[in-house]
Formats: structure tokens, sequence, C-alpha cells
């Protein structure tokens, strides 16, 4: 029978490339972060680029050197371009008996799990689902979508790892008696979402 979180070939949906997620469950606790080679790329990157440009600058040769304005608006642009990566990609979530902590860039915020009130999955996007957690009901568009925005806790759970949907909210579901919205292909996690 075909699966929602496999192709007909039997492979997990979504192809293999640059992991820029790690979704680790365990019994009591699930962590959703960047990935260490994101990590390491944001951090090695921006230092390789520095050095490269510093390098010509310094190398003494008599082509002519950038002006100091281009120079400042490349590393401007790099500067946005690494904002942009760590905006979209930058989130982390952790889910444990205390609630959900959830970080975001700068922002930390922690919420009971006396206070969520809706969470579950959402469609976000090319095939990804949001994860979310909200201290109100959120209404729903009727195809499998929240309308989630700022104030909720959100992250986007890679095509890689959509197949352990089903695991992280066996987890949410020790700590609270509220039911989870499931998006339609994901409410066919059967033998996956236990019932309690």
């Amino acid at each position: 029978m075909y699966s929602p979180l496999r192709s007909p070939s039997g492979k997990p949906a979504g192809g293999t490339g640059v992991k820029l997620q790690d979704v680790s469950v365990g019994a009591d606790r699930v962590i959703i972060r960047p990935s260490t080679e994101m990590r390491a790329f944001s951090a090695i990157f921006p230092g390789l680029f520095v050095m490269f440009t510093l390098t010509q600058m310094l190398n003494g040769s008599s082509e002519r050197q950038p002006a100091p304005l281009a120079l400042c608006a490349v590393f401007a642009i790099f500067f946005l371009a690494e904002l942009l990566l760590w905006y979209v990609q930058g989130r982390s979530v952790t889910i444990d008996e205390n609630g959900v902590e959830y970080r975001f860039l700068i922002r930390k915020r922690r919420l009971s799990w006396a206070r969520i009130h809706d969470y579950g999955l959402s469609y976000a996007y090319w095939g990804q689902l949001r994860l979310y957690f909200s201290e109100e009901r959120l209404e729903s568009n009727g195809e499998g979508k929240k309308r989630i925005g700022r104030k909720q806790a959100n992250i986007l759970l890679h095509l890689p790892n959509r197949n352990k949907s089903g695991q992280i909210l066996n987890v949410c579901r020790k700590y609270t008696r509220i039911r989870p919205f499931l998006c339609s292909d994901e409410g066919k996690l059967t033998g996956v979402l236990r019932d309690r």
C-alpha cells in the first residue's frame, strides 16, 4: 500500500543531499536543531570568505583594488545571505516533560504543557511540515494548514525527517491530553501514532 511518507519505489520522500536538520527522538524527549553540517558551514564559510577577501586586498598586486564602498556592499550582501539562511534554517525545539523550549536566532521561549492549547503538524511548503505549539486554538484553512504566526513556537520538519513525525507526536502525547492537529497525509500514520 502507498504511504504518504514514502515514494512508490519505497524510498523515503524527499531526496538525500545536504542535511540541514538533526532530529533526535528519545522515549521522553525530542530535540530538533540545525545539523552539525549547517552549524559548521555557518561558522567556517564566513571566515573563509573574510580571509580570502583580506588576502586579495593585502596581496599587493598591481591590479586595481576594489573601492571601499563596493567591498562594504559585498560584505553586506554576504551578511544578509547568512542571516537569511539562519532565519529559514536556524530554529531549534526541545520537547520534554517541562514543555517546549523554542530557540530562534537570539530569542528563547519556553511554553509549559499547561499553557499549550493547540499543537500538531501543519503543511508548510515544498512538502515540508511545520510542527507548532500554541497557547491558543489556531484556525485551519480546511486543507491541512493552520494559520501560524510569530507568537507560536514552530519549526519546519524537513522532508528527510517526516518519517519521525509520529514518534515526535507520541512523546508530546505523554505530557498533554490535547489531541494533535494532523494535516491530512500525516493523519494516515496508522501504526505509528499511538492512541491513548
